[in-house]
């Protein structure tokens, strides 16, 4: 007996995932062995719009309602953009009130010493900058990778918030 293959070049009997994995993916998945390439792409856009802060998140919070009931791997991937999203987010508010605490404290530590603010204040704040760079750079090639690695037909999951996310979230779906 014949397992023909689908267009990912898998049998319907054979699969590239795990059982944790497979119980995240639509009824369409379920039934012909592949995602359609519409979820995908929607999917990918959802991981995507990191590129763009604060906005791109309104854009996968309407993609993802819009999506929810129609596809089970547009919303999970949905979820797991926005949780990657609003992370960013957070990390973003915390590095800013870090920002002006060091700059607060070294503006104050050379005001008591009287010396050396005019090198301690401008390494500070250069380094914090070149810190919270490297950061947004981390949190948007993370982004990019999902919405590959989405257009690929997988549930991805971001590291640290992933497992997070599907038990407390995906699980009861």
């Amino acid at each position: 007996m014949e397992n023909p293959e689908n267009e990912i070049g898998y049998s319907k009997d054979e699969t590239p995932y795990s059982e944790t994995e497979q119980k995240y993916y639509s009824d369409e998945r379920e039934q012909t062995g592949t995602v359609s390439e519409n979820d995908r792409l929607i999917s990918a856009l959802t991981h995507g719009l990191a590129l763009i802060p604060f906005t791109g998140m309104v854009g996968a919070v309407v993609i993802t309602a819009l999506n929810k009931d129609k596809s089970r791997f547009v919303y999970c991937n949905g979820v797991h953009a926005l949780s990657w999203q609003l992370s960013a987010i957070v990390v973003g508010i915390v590095m800013q009130m870090l920002f002006f605490l060091i700059g607060a404290m070294t503006f104050l530590f050379a005001a008591i010493m009287d010396k050396f603010w005019f090198i301690g204040l401008p390494v500070g704040q250069f380094l914090f900058v070149a810190l919270y760079a490297l950061g947004y750079f981390f949190f948007v090639g993370m982004g990019l990778y999902g919405a590959y690695r989405a257009y690929q037909g997988e549930v991805f999951r971001y590291p640290v918030i992933g497992e997070f996310i599907e038990d407390k979230f995906l699980s009861n779906r």
